[in-house]
């Protein structure tokens, strides 16, 4: 995923990325290159650790889903 982050073009789908870099330039850039496959997993995690999960911080915080949720009827009640 890293590699296709760092590699693809901006709103390029992952076929049309696949097709333009080969198959074998990715199997060799993740596969066959361990170090290389090392850093990728370095700088993702590093990314991943930047991202906070809205839902786990709403599911955290009672007040916050209280505030959001406290309107909230099933579908079909008065």
């Amino acid at each position: 995923m890293q590699h296709y982050r760092e590699t693809g073009k901006y709103l390029e789908r992952t076929s049309e990325w696949v097709e333009r870099l080969g198959l074998e330039q990715i199997r060799a850039a993740i596969l066959d290159d361990t170090k290389q496959r090392q850093e990728l997993v370095e700088r993702i995690e590093l990314a991943l650790k930047q991202v906070e999960d809205p839902w786990k911080k709403v599911l955290n915080d009672d007040k916050l889903r209280n505030t959001l949720f406290q309107d909230a009827r099933p579908v079909g009640s008065k």
